[in-house]
Formats: structure tokens, C-alpha cells, sequence
């Protein structure tokens, strides 16, 4: 194989930290999803007499509301797959994003122990 030929990759380090990690297959998945044709299912909705007592969640289906979950669940699923990917080693890997994940939650229920 020609070196000059771009398959030649013994120069390049990767591991979990170092090098490019790709998602493709993340993307390859998503774009599944996303083409397929015709209407969307649309999701039940929950009865007000099924959701626990004292629950913050309304039953209506919100359209404003969805910009705000669809965030919510690519954080879920970005964070998710960074942690399975570190491992252990996450808090030492990415200390920064551990502390601006658990420092906020930390100051909140410090917060209100002292209340």
C-alpha cells in the first residue's frame, strides 16, 4: 500500500483521549431515523389520574416544551456515551466536565441542607 495513498495511519495516536473519535455510527443511526417517510406516531396521552401524586410533569403535549426535551435527551445520550466510553477513568479523564456536571447539583443540595 502506497504511503501517500491517505490509508497509511501508523503515524496517528488514538486512544480514549488522544486522536479523533467519530460517530458515524451515531449519524449513520440517526439519519435512519430521521428519513423515514410519512407521518410520525404520534406519542399517547398520559391520563392526569396515571401520573403520581405531587409529579411536576403536565400531561399536555406542549409543542414549546419540545426543543427543551429533545436537548435534554442528547445531553442524556452525549453524556451517557462519554461516561461508557472513559469509563473509571472519567473523573480523572475529564475533570472539568465532571465538576461543571456534579459541582452545580453538589452547591444545590448543600444549599438546601442548610435551609
Amino acid at each position: 500500500m502506497p504511503s501517500g495513498s491517505g490509508l497509511d495511519c501508523t503515524h496517528h495516536m488514538v486512544n480514549k483521549t488522544r486522536g479523533i473519535i467519530t460517530l458515524y455510527r451515531h449519524q449513520r443511526a440517526a439519519f435512519a431515523i430521521t428519513s423515514k417517510r410519512g407521518p410520525t406516531p404520534k406519542a399517547p396521552k398520559t391520563p392526569t389520574t396515571e401520573l403520581p401524586p405531587g409529579s411536576t410533569i403536565s400531561s399536555d403535549n406542549d409543542e414549546s416544551k419540545k426543543p427543551l426535551l429533545i436537548q435534554r435527551r442528547g445531553a442524556e445520550f452525549s453524556l451517557t456515551t462519554v461516561a461508557r466510553h472513559f469509563g473509571s477513568n472519567f473523573t480523572k479523564s475529564l475533570p472539568y466536565l465532571w465538576e461543571n456536571t456534579v459541582g452545580p447539583l453538589r452547591t444545590a443540595v448543600t444549599e438546601k441542607q442548610h435551609i
